[in-house]
């Protein structure tokens, strides 16, 4: 008995046993191998900080800190006393 498949249907076949594969992975087995570069192109800041503590996070941005002009840092300033007064209450 010979079984002909269409490419589409050997296509089809290929995602639904990787799709069943890969269900009884864990997360670190299907990322391994992948750049971090590349899986966290797939996501937003926002999808992702909220994960991340500020003071552990801060120190990646000083050298772009240390860029900023005279207007932004007072700029800065100003939105950071509005948040704190926000905080307050």
């Amino acid at each position: 008995m010979s079984l002909e498949l269409t490419p589409k249907q050997i296509t089809e076949m290929g995602k639904m046993w990787g799709d069943v594969y890969l269900s009884g992975l864990g997360v670190d087995e299907r990322l391994a191998g992948l750049p971090p570069k590349e899986v966290m192109s797939h996501f937003k800041p926002q999808d992702v900080l909220p994960y991340f503590k500020a003071q552990d996070v801060l120190p990646y941005f000083k050298p772009q800190l240390a860029k900023l002009s005279l207007d932004e840092i007072k700029a800065l300033e100003k939105y950071l006393s509005q948040l704190k007064q926000k905080a307050k209450g």
